[in-house]
């Protein structure tokens, strides 16, 4: 009896591990919701961090859920993480780096945003979607998110304090494509 609980433990634990080795990689952001009670409607949340915010995650926010209390509801703080924010599909980095982007929409532009999400003024740009070939400039720093608020946080993380993101014409730029300024 014994040997047959350890050759069952040990299929389940191959099994497990090559579920592991041959996971598909994830083709599109992923939203996970996390929330922590609060002991009263005047209690504070705590502070996102600009390195949270620049990942891709929410500020916490003040709000009533269900789930409180064992089902009778209470008050939460509640924020949702962005994870896996690129892909092969979407030509971009691991990590949650943005890779190689396009920039513009017309003549169409593209910029490698590096492991910031972030390119300086006067970085160089491409007319190839893998960043290659002949390289022009463009004039603004550009942070590469999904939201004005993550826009914000990679701006004040790459430039310093007083710098915030545009909404800028997104009938010239791509939509996750934000201009950073003072």
């Amino acid at each position: 009896m014994p040997v047959n609980r350890i050759r069952v433990a040990v299929v389940a634990l191959s099994v497990a591990a090559a579920g592991l080795l041959v996971t598909p990689v994830v083709s599109a952001d992923e939203i996970w919701y996390q929330s922590v009670g609060r002991a009263s409607a005047t209690a504070t949340c705590q502070d996102s961090s600009a390195t949270e915010l620049a990942a891709g995650w929410t500020v916490w926010r003040p709000i009533w859920e269900q789930w409180m209390n064992r089902g009778t509801g209470g008050f939460t703080c509640s924020r949702a993480l962005t994870w896996a924010k690129s892909s092969p599909a979407s030509g971009g980095g691991g990590g949650g780096a943005a890779g190689c982007q396009q920039i513009t929409l017309g003549p169409i532009k593209y910029a490698s945003f590096g492991a910031n999400n972030f390119i300086a003024a006067n970085s160089p740009t491409y007319t190839s979607a893998s960043c290659t070939g002949s390289s022009t400039a463009d004039s603004d720093n550009l942070a590469y998110a999904s939201s004005q608020a993550n826009a914000d946080a990679i701006c004040v993380a790459q430039k310093g304090a007083g710098w915030s993101a545009d909404a800028i014409d997104h009938a010239s730029r791509p939509t996750n494509i934000w201009k950073c300024s003072t």
